[in-house]
């Protein structure tokens, strides 16, 4: 009971973690890091940042998703679709289409 009285809990994951791991050769943050956390908005939905070939990429915006999702299928976890088109990554979740530029454009 001290421990979490002095702050040792961690908060919980988004709901979104638990049913959609990491797709192969992606990974899903829950953090933006350093300043770039500043321009997430809806790291509760989805990702704040996805890491792909050694590059972090930034969620920057939420529109409603497309009929079909735009670019090149990188992965899939659970009903989401992992796209690049161009030098930024998107996430088709089948309802939004979240987008992310490279951290460096952050």
């Amino acid at each position: 009971m001290l421990v979490a009285a002095c702050g040792g809990a961690s908060a919980s994951p988004p709901a979104w973690r638990a049913g959609h791991p990491d797709p192969t050769g992606i990974t899903f943050d829950e953090d933006a890091p350093g300043i770039c956390a500043l321009s997430v908005q809806y790291g509760d939905l989805a990702p704040a940042a996805v890491e792909y070939q050694g590059a972090t990429y930034v969620q920057r915006s939420r529109a409603p998703a497309p009929a079909t999702p735009p670019g090149q299928l990188l992965g899939r976890s659970a009903g989401w679709a992992v796209t690049r088109t161009g030098s930024d990554l998107a996430i088709d979740t089948g309802a939004d289409l979240f987008t992310y530029r490279i951290e460096s454009s952050c």
